[in-house]
């Protein structure tokens, strides 16, 4: 088997106080990114709960209310 080699493009240095401040960033938005799309998904699925149960009971309520005012 042969040995890893080191990657060229990083030498192993560490990492500079720009760069840090430059990974930071880019992880601190990353994970704004992955709660937005997480509250969408959330706020996305109740919404098309809701647009069902008022499909779905609209005709049955309106039956119920209806007949509790003896209204035709």
């Amino acid at each position: 088997m042969s040995e890893a080699k080191p990657d060229d493009d990083f030498p192993g240095t560490p990492f500079t106080e720009k760069e840090t401040q430059l990974l930071r960033r880019m992880l601190r938005d990353q994970q704004r990114m992955d709660w937005l799309w997480a509250s969408l998904r959330v706020w996305a699925g109740w919404g098309a709960a809701v647009s069902a149960a008022v499909y779905a009971g609209y005709e049955p309520v309106l039956r119920m209310i209806k007949a509790g005012l003896n209204l035709k």
